[in-house]
Formats: C-alpha cells, structure tokens, sequence
C-alpha cells in the first residue's frame, strides 16, 4: 500500500511542479496593466501603438537585465500584437495568441525574462520607432520558467505584468545637454562648500 501512495504522491507532485514550467505563454494583457499613450494620458486607442513580447534565455551570454527601453540584441521578439480598445473595458489592451517560448539551442524547460514593449504603429518595429525617436513604452521584466507541463500555459495579466505609458525617446543632444548641467551644479555645490 505504501509504494501505490509514493507513486501517486508523486505523480501529483510532478503535475503541480508542470504547472509552473509551462513552455506557453498567453501574450494578454488585462484592464490593471494597459498601455496608456503618453500624449494624451490616457488608455491607448485601436490602431495607434501596436505591443511586442520580447524574452531572452538566462545564460552566461546574455546580459540578465535589459537597459530598459534600449533595443538590446540579447532579446528576441515572440510575437506582436495591435493595441485595441475594447468597448467594454476600455483602451490599452493587447490580446495576442499563446506563444511557446524556448532556447532554440537546447529546447528544454529554462527561466526566460520577458518584457513587452509598446510603439507607435506607424512604425515596423519597437526598434524603428526608437531609432526615428517615435513613441515607446515597455514593461518591466517579468522572470518566467519554462518546460513541457500539460496544465493549462499562464497569461501575462495572471502573472503580474505592469503597464506602461509611452513617451518620446530623447534626442541625443537633450540627453547631453541634461548631463552637461548636471555636471555644472555638482562643480558649482562642490565650490560653495
């Protein structure tokens, strides 16, 4: 009698272990995470940005943290999806497909960090609209575990996903400028004291 309850404790561990490492994702966001469009402050409408899941493989190659909103070759994107406005709940909302995420190197159960970046959709991609200075917005990094469990895969919103308000992207000589007059207020306290 005991080895039968061994076997069953284990086999029961072993499913609830397969719902956390799912290799799926839900790319959907819900009503407390929406994409709120930085030039009006508020819920985005349909057509105007569209969102993309990014995610990367902790390894020793790629760095574990991107530079937030800064188009990293570390990361790779999933899927993209239009940014709509539904009726009932209100703009701001990205409702993609499941997507199977996994190192294509070794296609076994690993953690990826995932994160979803918004832009607008006059541009191709989060990358072109950062290099044209568009409007961007991205979320932050979510770690999630990956494997072949046979539950159902979590969706972005059921895991805690964040919203994000987008903003211009800077052109590089305000950012100098902002440096250059901080540097000049850190001589001016350092001469007064």
């Amino acid at each position: 009698m005991k080895l039968k309850q061994t076997i069953a404790l284990l086999t029961v561990m072993g499913v609830a272990v397969s719902a956390f490492a799912q290799g799926q994702l839900i790319f959907k966001n819900g009503t407390t995470s929406r994409v709120i469009d930085g030039k009006t402050g508020l819920a985005a409408l349909s057509g105007v940005y569209t969102a993309g899941l990014y995610y990367t493989v902790l390894d020793d190659q790629v760095p574990d943290v991107p530079n937030p909103g800064v188009p990293n070759d570390g990361w790779s994107l999933a899927a993209t999806t239009p940014v709509i406005s539904n009726p009932i709940a209100g703009g701001g909302q990205y409702s993609g497909s499941t997507i199977t995420l996994s190192d294509p190197a070794t296609a076994a159960a690993e953690v990826v960090l995932v994160q979803v970046r918004a832009w607008e959709a006059q541009y191709a991609s989060y990358e072109a609209a950062f290099n044209a200075r568009g409007w961007v917005g991205h979320t932050e990094v979510l770690s999630v575990t990956l494997g072949g469990g046979a539950l159902a895969p979590p969706s972005l919103a059921a895991i805690g996903i964040s919203g994000m308000t987008t903003s211009p992207v800077p052109e590089p000589s305000t950012v100098v400028l902002g440096l250059l007059g901080g540097l000049g207020a850190m001589i001016l306290l350092r001469r007064r004291q």
